[in-house]
């Protein structure tokens, strides 16, 4: 079974979770934010910018692709692009998003990027 662990994190380590029987971390430090614009697909789109566009996951056109390369951006061990899509859909879209959201919140804790933009979008709540 896959699972969200909350209980004795270290916001500084990032978040810690397993899917498809592997243990995980998504962290978003200062290597993964640089290299997001250069993944497949960012167009040189920059890491607080994908942040801020997540509220808008439903309406953008680019919205699951950007999840796609933020996990793949935040992610170690670090998995084959095409393996990203297998850990979200184990872990199913919501509960994913709202992992997303943690890291980045962990990352950025005092940034508005950080809480307002990502907070809401890819916080998993209503």
């Amino acid at each position: 079974m896959d699972s969200l662990q909350k209980e004795g994190e270290d916001p500084a380590s990032g978040v810690l979770f397993t899917a498809l029987g592997r243990d995980y971390r998504l962290r978003f430090g200062f290597a993964a934010m640089r290299a997001y614009p250069r993944l497949p697909g960012a167009t040189g789109e920059g890491f607080l910018a994908a942040v801020r566009e997540l509220r808008k996951i439903e309406e953008d056109p680019d919205g699951f692709d950007r999840v796609h390369r933020l996990f793949l951006a935040g992610l170690s061990p670090t998995p084959a692009p095409e393996a990203v899509d297998e850990i979200i859909d184990a872990l199913g879209i919501v509960p994913a998003v709202a992992l997303l959201g943690r890291a980045i919140r962990a990352a950025l804790p005092e940034s508005k990027a950080g809480d307002s933009e990502a907070g809401d979008g890819a916080s998993g709540e209503p």
